[in-house]
């Protein structure tokens, strides 16, 4: 599959199989980690409590604070695995569970528990 940012270098992604969830268009052979197309799905968060995201499997690549609480602590999960967690302290910032966002991929659902005084913000799925 050529990469369409480097379409003379070759691709290090292989081609998704049937079973990958949508959004998904390649997998690192070596790491498994899946990549998107650069589109997201987003919900805005501005709440306390659990969040369902997404209720089957799918991919996690960030928050991003759009609004300050006071004490304002998300979490990050795939079912029960904690992919990431932190305080959302500041406009702009960005909760992820890899460097620059790189999606990761959730087996069985997409969760997002918030504590302290709510802010606002989006996450970012597949």
């Amino acid at each position: 599959m050529p990469n369409p940012l480097t379409p003379n270098l070759p691709s290090p992604l292989v081609p998704p199989d049937i079973y990958a969830p949508e959004g998904v268009s390649g997998i690192d052979p070596t790491s498994g980690v899946s990549f998107g197309l650069g589109v997201a799905n987003y919900t805005p968060i501005g709440t306390i409590g659990t969040n369902t995201v997404k209720a089957s499997a799918g991919v996690f690549y960030a928050v991003s604070v759009t609004g300050t609480g006071t004490a304002w602590v998300g979490t990050v999960l795939d079912g029960t695995a904690t992919l990431a967690t932190g305080t959302l302290s500041a406009v702009g910032q960005l909760l992820t569970g890899s460097p620059a966002g790189v999606g990761i991929l959730c087996k069985t659902s997409i969760l997002f528990i918030t504590t302290g005084t709510a802010g606002s913000g989006t996450i970012l799925w597949d």
